[in-house]
Order: structure tokens, then C-alpha cells, then sequence
């Protein structure tokens, strides 16, 4: 029940020895491995797998692209249970291995530097990723066909990639190209093109060409419905659609399509990161279109429970529900609700440059509600979470870093000489307001 690794599982092989070692108990462990997975024990299915790759790797003598396989199973594996660490060294292996079992260009090389590129981009190392992914793409195309399974996998991640850095032309080309050759390879209603045509629709929303996403989300949805083996990706293309018509200004049926959606993933326990997603919408669209506030902190209130069983306390998604209800909450005059739920929030160790933007956010609705003695420390924090994450926080730049702090310190002060001052006459103190609120402003940009 523990997380492995390598070097664990070859002290184990070695301590057995190989004579007590049964011959094929490695395709064993393998298939053991599978079941595992398939069965939802993630670190179970590590650990066979993992034994399996020591079982095969030999003390002396050449190595052997049968290695290669059960590497790239051991990094998948890592990955699904936040392990990136491992992922990444099994991953290192498994090129080395490639590298001196086959001459590049191979198919083999391309698709571990593929899955090598994926793994930076969870790493959030976009031009690491980038450089990877297109270099395994490019290996592919100069062996294979450009209508080729391989390739269209790599021109789907990257497109992926593309999508997420918000280069959206790029995706949709790329994702246009992995659906052209999936559809002739597999068919229209296999899973692979429901996918590809999915997130192709996803990048024609971000450019805003909404027919096209529309037309592409109905075939899709249209498909995955055939399929007894796709509910999730039919709960996908409506959640797709009620993104699309709450942009459109379809309220009401982006609000039916969200609880329909969200009601499926609470059925579904593997399916809690995505409702936590979904809740996240549905709070979105309340807040941001007028309705009704106190549903929407309700909503993030929900998110932040089901992160918090995922993930624990630590995740920057958990901190940002919270906040985002805490938002919803002062708005809506539920100003204990709001205070109890940033207390929550901030008793979380986990800090980003998005929970200090939130976390200002939250103070800025405290001043309009007139409540400048608690908005004041939440400026404060807010700086201090900024300044910790950056520059590691790659989701802000040089600039966005800058202005925040300047802006927010600027909202800090311009409060703290009022509420000392006020301090200052209640208890009266000998000491002058003026010489207080200066060193205030002085702690306060130190």
C-alpha cells in the first residue's frame, strides 16, 4: 500500500535471489498490475509493476527493449498518483535504454519523449513540454505516415499543450489534423475521434467561433450517446454545451445542462475532481450574470469539499473555492459565512499568485461593504502569498507581478492611517495617529 520505486523492488529481487525467482512470474506481475489499475488501486498496481521491471532488468549484460515497456507503465502510474519525481527517473531510464537498444529516429524514442513532454507540462514547464512535444512529432512524421495512430496522438497533446498556453490557432490546427486521420483510421464514432473533436470545439470557443463549436459538440455528444463505454465524455460535451450557451447568453439552459451534468459525476466517485469542475461552473455562472449569490457561494462551497477529499488541504484549488465563496458570501451580506470560510482558507499552507489575486479580491468586497478593519489584513496576506510564490507561480508574468503588489499595497494603505487613527482616539493615546499609521505603512511595505 505504499509508493514504490526501482531501486526498493531490485533490493527486494536481489534479497530473494534469482533462483527463487519462478520463471514468467514478470508477465505475472504485469498482468496483476492491469487488474490493479483497472480496478482503481493505483499504488497497488505501482508495486507490481514496479517488481515486475526488477524482476527483468538484468545486474550484467546488454539491456533489452522489453525494459522499455513496463518504465513507461511505472512513470503512468507515478503520474496518476502525483509522483512526478518517479515518473520522471523512470521515464530518464527508459530513454536511455531506447537510445542504446535502437538508432534514432525510432518510434519507440518519439513516444517516451512524448510521454517525457506531458510530464513537464504537469510540471508546469510549458517550454520544456513544448520542445519535447514537438520534437517527438517531428521524429514521428520523418518515419511514419502522416496518417498514422502515433502521429495523431502526438499532434493531439499538442494541441493540447497549445490550448492550455492559450495559442489557440495552433490547436486547432493540430487538433484538425489528429481528427482527420482518426476519423479515416478509426471511424467517427470512436472514442479517440469523440475526444479529439471535444477539445477541437474547446479551442473554437476560446476564438470565439461558436457555430463550429457548437456543430462539433453535437457530433460528439451524438457519438459518445452510441457508446455504453463513453457516460463521462457524454457528461463532458454537456458540459461543453452549457459553457457555450451561458456565453451565448442561454442562462437557463446552460443552468439545466450544469445540474444535469453535476448530478451525474456525484453518482460517479472517480468522478469527484470532475464534479468539483462542474460546481465551479455552476458558481461562475450566478456570479458572474446576476443570480443568485448566496446559490453561488453554495456551489463553491461544494467545490471546496469535494477538493478537499481529493486532494487534502494543500491544493491551491481547495484555497481558491474557498475564497471564491467567501467572495459570494460578503456579497450576499452572509458577512460570519464569508470571515468563517477565509479563516478556512487561510489555514491552508498552500499559497499561489491566483489564491493571492482571490484573497485581494475578498478584501476588495470588504471595503465596499464597509468593513475596512477586516480588509486591511487581508492585504497583507495577500502580499506575503504573492511574494512567496513568485517566481516559481509561472501563471503570472514579470508585470502582472509588479502591479499587483504596487496596487495592493497602495489599497492597504490608504485604509490603515484611517483605521489607526480611529484605534488611536478610542484608547486615547498619548502618541499621535499620524506617527502610528506611518509606522503601519512602514511594517506594511517591509
Amino acid at each position: 500500500n505504499e509508493p514504490v520505486n526501482v531501486t526498493q523492488c531490485q533490493a527486494i529481487v536481489s534479497e530473494i535471489g534469482s533462483a527463487g525467482i519462478k520463471s514468467g512470474v514478470e508477465a505475472d506481475l504485469l498482468h496483476l498490475g492491469h487488474v490493479y489499475s483497472t480496478s482503481g488501486k493505483m499504488r497497488q498496481a505501482l508495486a507490481a509493476v514496479t517488481l515486475s521491471y526488477a524482476i527483468q532488468k538484468p545486474t550484467t549484460g546488454p539491456l533489452s527493449n522489453a525494459l522499455i515497456a513496463p518504465l513507461r507503465r511505472i512513470a503512468s502510474l507515478c503520474v496518476s498518483q502525483g509522483l512526478l519525481q518517479q515518473a520522471d527517473a523512470a521515464l530518464a531510464e527508459a530513454l536511455q535504454i531506447a537510445t542504446i537498444v535502437f538508432a534514432a529516429p525510432h518510434t519507440e524514442i518519439a513516444l517516451i519523449l512524448s510521454d517525457i513532454g506531458k510530464l513537464r507540462a504537469l510540471q508546469a514547464k510549458p517550454k520544456e513540454a513544448q520542445e519535447m512535444l514537438t520534437k517527438a512529432l517531428t521524429m514521428l512524421l520523418s518515419i511514419l505516415p502522416e496518417v498514422n495512430l502515433d502521429v495523431a496522438a502526438a499532434q493531439y497533446e499538442l494541441a493540447g499543450l497549445f490550448l492550455r498556453n492559450g495559442t489557440y490557432e495552433q490547436a486547432v490546427r493540430h487538433y484538425e489534423k489528429a481528427l482527420d486521420s482518426r476519423i479515416k483510421l478509426l471511424g467517427e464514432d470512436s472514442v479517440e475521434v469523440i475526444a479529439t473533436r471535444y477539445q477541437l470545439a474547446n479551442a473554437h470557443v476560446h476564438l470565439d467561433s461558436f457555430d463550429v463549436a457548437l456543430d462539433l459538440l453535437d457530433k460528439a455528444r451524438a457519438s459518445a450517446s452510441k457508446r455504453a463505454d463513453c457516460t463521462s465524455l457524454v457528461s463532458s460535451c454537456d458540459f461543453g454545451l452549457a459553457l457555450l450557451h451561458a456565453r451565448q447568453g442561454k442562462l437557463a439552459s446552460a443552468r439545466d445542462l450544469l445540474a444535469k451534468v453535476a448530478q451525474q459525476k456525484r453518482s460517479l466517485r472517480e468522478g469527484l475532481p470532475d464534479l468539483a469542475t462542474v460546481t465551479t461552473a455552476q458558481g461562475l455562472l450566478e456570479e458572474q450574470n446576476g443570480g443568485d449569490l448566496s446559490l453561488a457561494c453554495n456551489y463553491y462551497k461544494e467545490s471546496a469539499d469535494v477538493l478537499l477529499k481529493h486532494y487534502g488541504s494543500r491544493h491551491p484549488d481547495y484555497v481558491l473555492s474557498l475564497l471564491s465563496a467567501a467572495l459570494a458570501a460578503v456579497s450576499s451580506g452572509a458577512l460570519t459565512e464569508s470571515e468563517f470560510l477565509v479563516h478556512r482558507a487561510l489555514s491552508s499552507t498552500s499559497g499561489s499568485f491566483g489564491v493571492a489575486a482571490k484573497l485581494a479580491s475578498v478584501a476588495d468586497a470588504y471595503v465596499d461593504a464597509d468593513l475596512d478593519e477586516q480588509a486591511v489584513p487581508l492585504y497583507y496576506k495577500a502580499l506575503d502569498l504573492a511574494k512567496s510564490s513568485f517566481p516559481a507561480d509561472t501563471n503570472c508574468s514579470d508585470g502582472e507581478y509588479e502591479s499587483f503588489l504596487e496596487e495592493t499595497l497602495e489599497k492597504a494603505e490608504a485604509i490603515a492611517p484611517i483605521l489607526t487613527t480611529a484605534t488611536v482616539l478610542k484608547r486615547g493615546a498619548s502618541s499621535s495617529a499620524t506617527e502610528t499609521s506611518t509606522k503601519r505603512r512602514r511594517l506594511g511595505a517591509e
